[in-house]
């Protein structure tokens, strides 16, 4: 079970993993900072629950990004105290968030300061006692393993990538370990340290979390192409702008939907799809006979012609959420807009972006016996809204006036205006302002 602490400012997900191996049982913790602005200090020997009493206790600095996986004993009963209390404090870590973006882009030791104990990496395992017959001896064979570890994740650290905002957004990720150690030339062999299912779910969540990450963690290996690209897929953007270089995208969007894998695949993993633009016709055709599982699309072409996908029986029966210029999709010139196809008939989000307020006219509201949220691009007449509503026995949310600007953030998980306008509608519920 996932368990997230802190605040907006600064945030840890944590979550249990148990896993036999070779009849073992072993029990992890998997950390995960979500912090856009700070790094967080982890206790490694507090949470592998040795605590030495004649060892000073080291923190371990990780970014944003960054994933530390590490065995715990499964009868410390301090746990879940343990998990509460990891980060450092955060009026002593503010007043030093530039000093440590700067050490941290020169290759510094901050993030690499451990105690004898060891540390806890995906490369090197478990963490191991240092123990020797003196201090020198403890001290040689714990710089050893730190030395090892350095070289493996590389030092200084790779280029900032350019997609990345700032150093304290980078991960020292397991994929940043495993391509230093090939630049380097190191062999990682043997089994991973790490059991497959709590491996596939770190680089699962690295890709939640930071999109822009799937096109380099997929060149990882064979298996984490296998778990990454479905995520990478999930939601496709193409818009016309030059600025953000997304406008020569629909040609590369074609061409991975035609490179050899089954047209099933693209089916049912693309969730999300928008292509906001002028393009061809006849190439957002192809795109969408292939992407028939779509559940989230968005149509912004103002050019006629959309009309294979909506007579597709076979397409459409996944969709849950459209925003369409309905207008340019009839099949003639003139003729009214209308909500027969199948692909309606499961809508629960509804966003029109028709310029014209004469919506009360369009055939076939009765049908979308789904819909719940319904938003137009433009204010109209009050009686037409009201006229519409009444056709629609399940509607609970109407929003006018809703620009397009924030459907990417809304299809990765990060709200968009429905969540504005339904903490609105509760907000006036409570206040007794709406009937």
């Amino acid at each position: 079970m996932a368990r997230t602490f802190g605040d907006d400012y600064r945030k840890t997900q944590v979550m249990d993993h148990k896993s036999t191996r070779d009849g073992i049982k072993s029990t992890y913790l998997f950390f995960y900072n979500l912090s856009p602005n700070l790094p967080i200090n982890l206790n490694v020997l507090h949470v592998i629950g040795v605590t030495p009493s004649h060892l000073k206790t080291r923190k371990r600095l990780f970014w944003r990004g960054d994933v530390v996986a590490t065995k715990v004993q499964p009868e410390s009963e301090q746990r879940d105290f343990i998990i509460e209390n990891l980060d450092a404090d955060i009026s002593e870590l503010r007043p030093l968030e530039e000093f440590l973006r700067a050490t941290y882009q020169k290759g510094g030791d901050s993030y690499l300061e451990w105690h004898f104990h060891g540390p806890t990496s995906s490369l090197l395992g478990a963490p191991k006692s240092y123990w020797g017959t003196n201090a020198a001896e403890k001290e040689e064979n714990f710089l050893l393993d730190l030395n090892e570890l350095r070289c493996a994740i590389g030092r200084p650290p790779l280029p900032r990538p350019v997609h990345m905002k700032s150093y304290s957004e980078r991960a020292v990720t397991l994929y940043t370990a495993f391509k230093s150690a090939f630049r380097l030339r190191r062999k990682v062999t043997g089994p991973t340290k790490l059991p497959p299912e709590l491996e596939r779910r770190i680089f699962e969540t690295c890709a939640l979390e930071s999109p822009e990450v799937c096109t380099v963690l997929v060149l990882v290996a064979r298996r984490v192409h296998v778990w990454i690209d479905p995520i990478l897929i999930a939601t496709v953007c193409i818009m016309e702008d030059f600025e953000s270089k997304r406008w020569d995208r629909l040609e590369c969007l074609l061409a991975k939907l035609t490179n050899g894998k089954p047209v099933e695949y693209y089916a049912q993993n693309i969730k999300n799809l928008a292509i906001l633009g002028f393009f061809q016709i006849e190439a957002i055709n192809r795109i969408l006979a292939i992407c028939t599982g779509v559940e989230n699309l968005v149509l912004s072409a103002s050019a006629r012609g959309f009309v294979d996908f909506f007579e597709n029986s076979q397409a459409g029966r996944n969709l849950r959420r459209l925003s369409i210029n309905l207008g340019a999709v009839s099949p003639q010139f003139g003729s009214t807009p209308n909500f027969y196809p199948p692909c309606f008939a499961n809508l629960t989000h509804l966003h029109l972006w028709d310029e014209d307020d004469d919506w009360s006219t369009y055939a076939g509201w009765e049908t979308l016996t789904s819909l719940t949220h319904l938003a137009f691009a433009c204010s109209g007449p009050p009686e037409q809204v009201m006229q519409v509503m009444q056709t629609l026995p399940t509607v609970r949310y109407v929003a006018l006036d809703i620009p397009q600007y924030d459907w990417e953030r809304g299809a990765r998980g990060k709200g968009d205006f429905w969540n504005l306008v339904e903490r609105e509608v509760e907000r006036r519920l409570e206040e007794g302002s709406v009937d």
